[in-house]
């Protein structure tokens, strides 16, 4: 009975300490991973955040879209408004809004706010999204490293949420 105890002992003492091996070798794996990277990452996940909190509440001064009726011309509203003005548009659209002209009128003083407040070492891309319509305003493709953003909003004539995220990557000229 001691003998079948003590070979029970030395047996569970090897187990255990496997175990405790494997552990430390994971948490040295993951110690030794490369803080410099991970910091990077997070930077721009971070940066990423703060662009899009940035670029919502920045406000454009004057965009326009034609309609069957005339021009419609919108004055000091903020992107998140913008964008959800589009989203709306195109989703309930009864082919009384040119298309093209919001694209034009609208979008692109979108894009250009994102791109001047997009440091130039950085491509972006957003993407926006309301029940069955997406746009898109910057970069098409997306590469597969990037990094990016979701802010959830509210359309302000209904409380339906709609998406906003933005994506950046770096390029290397």
């Amino acid at each position: 009975m001691a003998v079948e105890r003590g070979i029970s002992a030395v047996v569970d003492a090897g187990l255990i300490s496997a175990i405790v091996v494997i552990g430390l070798v994971i948490i040295l794996g993951i110690a030794l991973q490369n803080p410099a990277e991970f910091k990077y990452d997070e930077m721009n996940k971070r940066y990423a955040e703060y662009l899009t909190y940035s670029l919502l509440r920045s406000t454009v001064q004057m965009v326009w879209y034609n309609t069957s009726s005339g021009t419609i011309i919108l004055e000091d509203k903020s992107v998140a408004e913008l964008i959800a003005e589009d989203l709306y548009i195109r989703e309930h659209n009864s082919s009384s809004v040119d298309i093209k002209s919001l694209e034009v009128g609208m979008e692109e003083p979108i894009n250009r706010t994102l791109k001047n407040l997009t440091y130039p070492k950085y491509r972006y891309s957003l993407y926006a999204e309301y029940k069955n319509t997406t746009i898109i305003i910057g970069f098409r493709e997306l590469p597969q490293i990037r990094y990016g953003y979701t802010a959830y909003l509210s359309m302000p004539t209904s409380g339906e949420e709609f998406i906003v995220t933005i994506y950046i990557w770096e390029v290397s000229e």
